[in-house]
């Protein structure tokens, strides 16, 4: 995961060095332009895709992660490597408007699309054992706290205590 959200951060910075002016975004101004011309409503999908983030970030707070392992990836590695690879995938869309629709693939040079499908497959792969172990973990405190009906629990690891088993 180190070398995918480092791979994602050079990519934007990539793209950012070509078009630095998609870093305005960040001004505030530009929001309140869009709300007042377009009405509260303009700005639903914004505050949806934060609000969904923050339930993740609960996910992996309360679940097998510990502090304070998680806010320092996710402030020195995570967020970084993702706010570079959106600003520049706004870069390129802004020099490349008909790549709208491969925009993460366009990023890379024809030569290396093999290596980053790969890479992405790994990420994949990863994360996706990462949410089954969070729902596993979760599903176990649901059950202590009697939102769940009782079910064996097996513990597959003596000293990882996220490492669970739910049987049928």
């Amino acid at each position: 995961m180190l070398i995918w959200f480092l791979v994602l951060g050079v990519l934007g910075l990539w793209q950012i060095a070509e078009h630095p002016g998609v870093l305005a975004a960040i001004n505030p101004i530009y929001a309140y332009r869009i709300i007042a011309d377009q009405g509260l409503a303009s700005s639903g999908p914004s505050v949806r895709s934060y609000w969904r983030h923050r339930c993740r970030g609960a996910l992996c707070r309360y679940g097998p992660f510990r502090p304070p392992a998680y806010p320092y990836g996710m402030l020195s590695l995570v967020m970084p490597g993702l706010l570079l690879n959106y600003f520049g995938q706004g870069a390129l869309i802004i020099s490349n408007p008909e790549q709208v629709h491969q925009v993460f693939f366009a990023q890379v040079p024809q030569d290396y699309i093999i290596a980053l499908v790969v890479l992405s497959t790994l990420a994949a792969v990863i994360a996706s054992q990462a949410v089954i172990t969070g729902v596993f973990s979760l599903t176990r405190q649901a059950i202590q706290l009697g939102f769940l009906p009782r079910m064996e629990i097996r513990h597959t690891s003596e000293t990882a205590i996220g490492q669970i088993y739910i049987s049928r």
